[in-house]
This record gives C-alpha cells, sequence and structure tokens, in this order.
C-alpha cells in the first residue's frame, strides 16, 4: 500500500516544477542571446586592432 502511494506523489509534483522551468529556460535564453551578439562585434574591433 506504501508503494502505491508514493507512486502518484512524485508524478503529481513533477509536472509542476517541470512546466516552471522550461519557461524560466526560455526567459533566461533570451537576455543572454541579446548580450552574446552585443559582446561579439565588441571582440571583433578589439581583435582587428592588433591584427593591424
Amino acid at each position: 500500500m506504501k508503494s502505491t502511494e508514493r507512486s502518484p506523489k512524485p508524478p503529481k509534483q513533477q509536472p509542476k516544477p517541470n512546466d516552471q522551468s522550461p519557461k524560466l529556460d526560455l526567459v533566461a535564453y533570451k537576455p543572454v542571446e541579446k548580450q552574446q551578439p552585443t559582446y561579439q562585434p565588441d571582440m571583433t574591433p578589439s581583435d582587428d586592432l592588433p591584427s593591424v
């Protein structure tokens, strides 16, 4: 009886945190992608200066 009660508990709590996990990941990825391109152009001119 204890085994059956433990089974429905984990699957019910998993979908809740799982739903918030992908949402946080999507929001965190958006700002990170915007900062990456901004840093790349800054590094490009810096690399060109020493190259010349």
